[in-house]
């Protein structure tokens, strides 16, 4: 239980904006604990672009991106 306080006071300290969905059973958290986050554009998490697995990425999805009419 003291894991699911931790991260629930994370997302209070972060200024989470969003739903948490907790199921209990006999007073136990029980299965997976769901986060669904909401974002405004301007307050969109952003990756590293330094980050070698995110210009993987970028670079897969730019090649994925050619278009011909």
């Amino acid at each position: 239980m003291s894991r699911l306080f931790q991260f629930l006071l994370k997302l209070a300290s972060e200024e989470f904006y969003g739903d948490v969905r907790i199921r209990f059973q006999r007073g136990k958290v029980h299965g997976q604990v769901e986060v669904h986050q909401f974002h405004l554009e301007d307050t969109l998490p952003q990756p590293d672009v330094n980050d070698p697995k995110y210009q993987q990425v970028a670079a897969e999805a730019a090649r994925g991106v050619g278009y011909s009419a």
